[in-house]
């Protein structure tokens, strides 16, 4: 598996994007499950998307994917 710190624009940089962002999902997911399902999802689902937001249409911009 291609890691996310070494992109470049030679096609698998629209994966890299993907990845990074499922990683962050899957760490908030297991986070929440560890602190025994607290706060309310929708809070989390709140925070996430003003966290994220814009940041994959910037990513691939920058990588012109």
């Amino acid at each position: 598996m291609r890691s996310v710190l070494c992109l470049q624009n030679d096609g698998h940089d629209l994966r890299a994007v993907a990845d990074a962002q499922r990683h962050i999902l899957m760490g908030l997911m297991l986070d929440w499950i560890k602190d025994d399902m607290e706060p309310d999802p929708e809070e989390i689902v709140d925070r996430l998307a003003t966290l994220i937001k814009d940041t994959i249409p910037e990513a691939l911009k920058r990588f012109k994917v």
